[in-house]
């Protein structure tokens, strides 16, 4: 049985990875991967994380729907932040070209930094919230990647 679930978690990682750019899914702005930042490189497609999510946990269908109800909350939260953090990506890059003094560099990278924080912060809460909602056998399934596809739903909502 944890040999199958380790198949299927690494096919739904490898999928997450290609799926969404190849059926034309929206990609993650630099921020999160790319140009100017560090992350993966592009944001999962929200119905295959979900269904990923639901999948390699055994959800029953009310877990699922409190799932949505999370996520919704949780991505709703996410959108204001990530507008701020677009805003302070573009400047420290800018900052960066205009030759700005060390402390303006790192004042905006500071900023920056904040940002990614609050958003670090909302993943471990939406995840938390899911964490109180499963039961124990679910709870001892949960691998790290869960986690990180909560991370790319919130990256996902924040580029919408």
């Amino acid at each position: 049985m944890a040999a199958d679930r380790r198949r299927l978690l690494a096919a739904a990682s490898a999928v997450a990875a290609g799926l969404p750019l190849a059926l034309g899914a929206r990609a993650a702005p630099p921020a999160r991967g790319g140009a100017h930042g560090g992350g993966p490189p592009v944001a999962m497609d929200d119905q295959l994380a979900f269904s990923l999510i639901a999948s390699l946990l055994t959800l029953s269908e009310a877990q699922q729907d409190r799932l949505r109800t999370i996520l919704g909350e949780a991505s709703a939260e996410a959108q204001p932040i990530a507008r701020r953090l677009d805003a302070t990506r573009e400047a420290l890059f800018e900052a960066v070209k205009s030759g700005a003094a060390d402390a303006a560099l790192v004042s905006a990278a500071d900023a920056r930094g904040a940002l990614d924080g609050r958003l670090l912060a909302l993943q471990a809460t939406t995840f938390q919230r899911l964490w109180k909602d499963l039961t124990a056998e679910q709870q001892a399934s949960v691998e790290p990647v869960i986690f990180d596809y909560i991370g790319e739903l919130l990256a996902g909502a924040a580029t919408a």
